[in-house]
């Protein structure tokens, strides 16, 4: 791609990417499935609702790599047009040149990404070496070699895990043992909760139910099957003593609300 906006209404701003693809949220219980539990679901038909964003790799000349997650747009969703982004504030495009997309290898030893990249992947011995060799410079030793995804240019090595999502970038100068240069992830704090349509009937009807403490379930937890614990006056009296008992570590402030600024 050139040096054009992705989309109409995108602020993005630099050499289009090398690898685009949709991810999907595999947790066991996604924001967006909570709140159908609530409101009900918004398409009608009964599907389970499904969380999917937008991956974009962008890999530069001189060794940059942008990682990009935006929202999936249109379709009858909640957002019709990208997020603003500061790309013409700080960058400069000008000194900005995208590597050959020739010179771009993909490996995996995945079935089904190797086929939905085409011929541009790369499997066999060779993707699993690679990948068992930079998963053990990230301290992933031992991990299965599915689920991986690794785009090399140069001396530059890009490693995609795809669950949990975290992103890993090595540099071959730094030997066959050093660690990655910049990790993206590896906390296990990724969040994103999707919009939920205004338009939807379920939502406008402005009736919700009140979910119980064992009205959420995940897969393979019979919770849901049990009954609450039951208690006596007196121990519930005790509970409720030590539950004002503890610590108040935000001295009576409470959080109301969160925002972007």
């Amino acid at each position: 791609g050139g040096d054009v906006p992705t989309s109409p209404g995108d602020t993005f701003r630099g050499p289009g990417p090398v690898l685009t693809a949709r991810i999907r949220n595999g947790a066991p219980l996604t924001s967006s499935a909570l709140t159908a539990k609530v409101y009900g679901k918004c398409d009608g038909d009964g599907a389970d609702p499904v969380e999917e964003l937008n991956l974009d790799v962008h890999l530069h000349a001189d060794g940059v790599a942008r990682v990009r997650i935006t929202e999936v747009l249109g379709g009858g969703g909640p957002r019709s047009e990208p997020r603003w982004t500061s790309d013409e504030l700080v960058l400069n495009v000008d000194e900005m040149s995208s590597v050959d997309a020739g010179d771009v290898t993909y490996s995996a030893t995945d079935g089904e990404m190797l086929g939905s990249l085409g011929g541009a992947g790369t499997g066999g011995e060779g993707a699993a070496g690679l990948i068992s060799s930079l998963a053990r410079r990230a301290g992933l030793a031992g991990h299965p070699t599915d689920g991986f995804l690794v785009l090399s240019h140069g001396d530059w090595r890009l490693m995609v895990r795809l669950s949990p999502f975290t992103v890993y970038y090595f540099r071959d100068g730094d030997g066959d043992d050093g660690p990655p240069m910049v990790v993206a992830g590896t906390g296990g704090l990724t969040h994103f909760e999707v919009r939920r349509d205004r338009g939807c009937p379920a939502a406008a009807a402005g009736e919700r139910r009140q979910l119980g403490e064992f009205d959420v379930e995940v897969d393979g937890d019979s919770s849901g099957d049990e009954e609450p614990e039951e208690y006596t006056g007196e121990e519930e009296a005790e509970i409720a003593e030590e539950e004002e008992a503890e610590v108040d570590r935000h001295g009576g402030k409470e959080i109301v609300g969160y925002w972007e600024d």
